[in-house]
């Protein structure tokens, strides 16, 4: 596989920086140790990569750092003590400067856990937790024990262990089973509690059988707990100990598929209370989600995520479980190197990596299939709508490329959600959004929560605002474009709603990028005529961007000049600064349209010209204007 020019495989190199400054222990006094590290959760839709970034981390860590992966999305219910013992054998691997971890303390949670303990007397319970603990010396193979532990999860979850693992390796060596400090430990589990052992695994086998989420929670964070104590207790034994600089790691797909594992992780740590930042473990967890299981608010973006920004927000809003940073999409260099083997059928190639960037804004699995349809079609494409609705390979069926890649990201959403979405898709961020549907009238969902208000389809931030993922409301788009006048949220009537909200709300900008939606350019343009001596002219190019950012129900196969004389047939040459405008909002509207085809870089020249002509007649702008033109220029 090819590396990106950013170097790495899957084109994420500011994410995977940031796992390594997440992963990395610093150094205090020439010796590397552990500092308090949360949960790092990448957040991204459906299609965006989050898989692809753990396949590249478990390639980089594998036999560097002690490493184990779970798909969260294929435990169907299997409870945390199994998915823990899973982990714990995977990172039970020999490891170069790191040996072989031990986890003595989980293991011995595990074997109370066993037995069916007599209901009916205390002391018999506590001889049968003995008995069970007596086997341990027994065990030849406690990385395969573990992997036992795991029953089914350790095949479908974490993948098939090495043989090196599962036979023959004696990771821990019965000599060094002492039952002192290992079993001691559940009498005060790091937290200066003074209980007898055996009592406490005698009541952690009964809530193990109980009914009932909570105390199941429970046998997962004391479980978490002991898993955790191994792991301090490994990172500090072994002649190597003062060499490790990484920490371990556990690598989470689809977290938010098993939450209850994140949580029993979160209150583990934070049952240590003041413990936990004095002596924290030597664990770095990355989970990928759709939503982060453990965060109140956001994700952050990836540019402005680091340990010292999860240090600040962690004091401001008291929250340590957890890290959220939203997965950036894949930058034009990414795409072109995705793009590199179909170069001998593009004839010009930067051109149609930027009209594939332009329209799938980095989305990943977007990306990859409109590269697909290229091979398939073998040729350049003029513009994206045909190729949006040509085939996908064999295999396919008769969809178009658009309704499979829409159906990715809609997999479990009802039909009406996928109706509400749809309409949803014309507001510009989740305000919107939320307004659009909490009018009725419009949705077709009688939910009280709607579907469309799922923060997951929501979770980009624009000059503050929360917007759709730019890709899938592309494609909604597309949807509303093609309804009948006669349906409930046709293309006129939702943007017109929009249009006559912003009015009342006094949103000029809202208001003209709607009625430019409605294609009224010659009502948009005067409106901005009236506002270039009103404004300032940097406050004047913001509005002209935020209005020509509208989108267009248009599929028109003209070519770009061709479109832009067509929507400005109505103006007379000589009307100034009207004319000049009238053509600098069409060609900015045409050359923002993601589905305008690889010849929207012919507007350029007209912009700038129109710029030049508009540019005498903006109060004390003209500077600004005719700078804007040379930048078109």
């Amino acid at each position: 596989m090819v590396r990106h020019a950013s170097g790495s495989l899957c084109g994420r190199e500011r994410e995977l920086r940031l796992v390594r400054e997440f992963l990395v222990r610093p150094e205090r006094g020439g010796i590397p140790v552990s500092r308090p590290v949360p949960v790092l959760v990448f957040c991204g839709t459906s299609g965006t990569g989050k898989t692809a970034l753990l396949d590249e981390l478990a390639a980089r860590m594998d036999g560097n750092v002690p490493c184990a992966r779970l798909d969260c999305a294929r435990i169907d219910g299997a409870p945390v003590p199994r998915v823990l013992a899973d982990l714990a054998a995977q990172l039970s691997r020999p490891c170069k400067g790191y040996g072989m971890l031990e986890f003595p303390r989980f293991i011995a949670g595990h074997l109370a856990l066993g037995p069916r303990l007599d209901p009916t007397s205390r002391p018999a319970a506590r001889r049968q937790v003995e008995e069970s603990l007596a086997t341990y010396p027994k065990i030849s193979d406690p990385p395969g024990f573990l992997a036992s532990l795991a029953g089914g999860t350790a095949a479908a979850v974490g993948g098939n262990l090495p043989d090196l693992v599962l036979t023959g390796i004696n990771a821990l060596r019965r000599a060094r089973w002492q039952w002192g400090d290992e079993r001691a430990w559940y009498g005060h589990q790091d937290r200066g509690l003074d209980r007898d052992p055996v009592d406490v695994l005698v009541d952690l086998n009964r809530k193990a059988r109980a009914d009932g989420p909570d105390v199941a929670q429970e046998v997962g964070e004391v479980l978490w707990a002991a898993f955790l104590a191994d792991l301090r207790n490994g990172s500090r034994s072994g002649w190597t100990a003062d060499r490790r600089t990484l920490n371990c790691a556990v690598l989470l797909d689809d977290a938010d598929a098993a939450p209850e594992l994140l949580r029993g992780l979160e209150a583990a740590r934070r049952r240590r209370g003041t413990a936990a930042a004095e002596d924290p473990d030597p664990l770095t967890a990355v989970a990928t989600a759709h939503v982060d299981p453990l965060a109140r608010g956001g994700p952050v973006p990836i540019d402005g995520a680091g340990y010292a920004d999860h240090l600040a927000r962690s004091a401001q809003h008291r929250r340590h479980g957890s890290y959220p940073v939203l997965l950036g999409d894949l930058s034009a260099d990414a795409v072109a190197d995705m793009a590199a083997p179909l170069s001998p059928v593009l004839d010009n190639f930067r051109r149609a990596v930027a009209m594939l960037h332009g329209f799938a804004h980095g989305h990943a699995r977007t990306t990859r299939m409109l590269l697909d349809a290229i091979a398939e079609q073998g040729a350049d494409p003029a513009d994206l709508h045909g190729l949006l609705v040509g085939p996908l390979p064999a295999g396919a069926g008769a969809d178009r490329v658009e309704s499979l890649a829409l159906k990715a990201f809609l997999r479990g959403v009802p039909l009406t959600g996928l109706e509400d979405l749809i309409t949803c898709s014309a507001a510009r961020n989740f305000a919107e959004g939320q307004l659009l549907a909490e009018y009725r009238p419009m949705l077709a969902s009688a939910d009280p929560r709607p579907v469309v208000l799922e923060a997951a389809w929501w979770p980009c931030s624009v000059d503050a605002d929360q917007v759709m993922v730019p890709v899938l409301r592309r494609l909604l788009l597309r949807r509303l474009a093609a309804r009948g006048p006669g349906e409930r949220a046709d293309w006129e009537s939702v943007h017109r709603w929009l249009r006559s909200r912003c009015e009342q709300d006094q949103d000029l900008a809202g208001e003209l990028h709607f009625a430019l939606a409605l294609g009224e350019v010659e009502q948009v343009t005067r409106r901005l005529a009236d506002q270039l001596d009103q404004l300032d002219a940097v406050a004047w190019l913001a509005l002209l961007g935020s209005v020509c950012s509208a989108p267009s129900r248009s599929t028109s196969a003209q070519a770009p000049g061709e479109r832009v004389r067509d929507l400005t047939r109505w103006v007379m040459p000589r009307d100034l600064p009207v004319a000049p405008l009238a053509r600098l909002v069409a060609a900015k509207w045409v050359a923002a349209d993601p589905l305008g085809g690889a010849r929207k870089h012919e507007l350029n020249s007209e912009i700038a010209v129109d710029l030049d002509d508009v540019a005498p007649y903006a109060r004390d702008g003209l500077p600004v204007l005719r700078a804007e033109a040379d930048r078109y220029r």
